[in-house]
């Protein structure tokens, strides 16, 4: 398959298609794919046996901004935040729309609703959600904005900060009650009880176990104003991520325990031993 570089919007099949911002994906099956074209406010269909895309909900016009309840194709959304939740017990899809509500897509019924109004809880600290992501055995999400980190009970819809709750971002390890981010952009469950995540702009992984409620940093940056742009392999202790990591993307292959890291310039991968982040291959530097 290929497609038009050009920004816009247009279903078909190929190059007749165009897409305008895509910010997450993900798959229904071996085949189907669904896409977040947050340039256009909507969700596309992607058959891989075609090469056909098609809109799966949302009205896809980019002067529409409105956001509103109903059926896939009634449904309008503002600003679809990023990466797109598949919730396996439910059947639905979960995305985080731009006025801080969590959609529900549901599969079966093709309804969309408002699952949860973030900002209803009236915590000030979660005033600018941007990452949304699901825990492994399906019953809570994790929520990060600018700042910090957050958990979100479905079942109750219960909001609890993890870290610092403040909307300033910095950087403090240690005790997770205590801890800050700045600007995170990627999260993956290493185990039920360990989170990886990528600290964007202070340029480090972060590690959060919950058993002990502690973050530690990993592939840190070898000062607070590094000069080097180039990365450094290794283990934990000596690896370093480039000087300026954009928005890192996390991907874990299940089947062989690697965590594959996207950043600015190049793809790094992360060993995972019994759930564990252990070392950086040192043939795996840069590549494409």
């Amino acid at each position: 398959m290929s497609v038009v570089l050009i920004p816009g919007f247009a279903d078909g099949t190929g190059n007749e298609t165009i897409y305008d911002q895509i910010r997450g994906f993900v798959q229904l099956n071996a085949n189907e794919v669904v896409v977040n074209d947050a340039g256009n406010g909507c969700l596309r269909h992607l058959d891989r046996t075609t090469g056909k895309t098609s809109t799966f909900a949302g009205l896809c016009n980019r002067f529409d901004r409105t956001h509103k309840d109903g059926t896939f194709s009634a449904a309008r959304f503002s600003n679809i935040k990023f990466n797109i939740i598949r919730h396996h017990k439910r059947n639905s899809l979960f995305v985080l729309d731009g006025n801080n509500v969590i959609k529900e897509l549901d599969l079966a019924t093709k309804m969309v609703s408002s699952f949860l109004n973030i900002d209803s809880a009236g915590i000030r600290s979660l005033a600018i959600p941007w990452h949304i992501f699901l825990d492994p055995s399906e019953e809570n999400f994790y929520l990060l904005t600018k700042a910090l980190l957050a958990k979100i009970n479905i079942a109750t819809k219960a909001i609890t900060l993890l870290t610092l709750a403040t909307r300033l971002q910095g950087f403090q390890d240690g005790a997770l009650s205590t801890a800050m981010l700045n600007s995170p952009s990627g999260l993956v469950f290493l185990n039920k009880d360990t989170i990886l995540i990528s600290d964007t702009s202070n340029r480090r992984l972060r590690v959060v176990n919950l058993i002990t409620s502690t973050i530690s940093s990993i592939c840190t940056a070898p000062t607070v104003n590094p000069t080097s742009t180039h990365p450094i392999d290794g283990d934990i202790r000596t690896c370093t991520l480039s000087h300026e990591v954009e928005q890192p993307i996390l991907y874990q292959l299940e089947e062989n325990r690697v965590l594959i890291i996207g950043v600015r310039g190049g793809i790094r991968q992360l060993k995972v031993f019994k759930g564990k982040p252990e070392m950086l291959n040192k043939n795996a530097d840069l590549f494409w």
